[in-house]
């Protein structure tokens, strides 16, 4: 088998090759950007769920303020 060591052959192979390792490239790029959006939205469901509990104790303080604010008329009443 012999190989013709001409110019344009040789500019073909580094062609392909260099077009290989940039795709590499571009494919460990594109899964590191999906790496960082999976930890944003990691990040945003915990923050929601701190939102959801924050949001559930002012509501719980409120109607033990209200439940005090009943006892107080009820003792002041009798």
């Amino acid at each position: 088998m012999k190989i013709e060591l001409s110019l344009k052959n040789i500019l073909i192979v580094v062609g392909v090759v260099s077009a290989f390792s940039g795709n590499i490239f571009v494919l460990g790029k594109v899964f590191s950007d999906f790496e960082i959006l999976k930890t944003e939205i990691q990040t945003i469901k915990s923050d929601q769920n701190v939102l959801e509990l924050q949001q559930e104790i002012l509501e719980n303080s409120y109607k033990i303020k209200s439940l005090r604010l009943q006892v107080d008329d009820f003792g002041e009443g009798s």
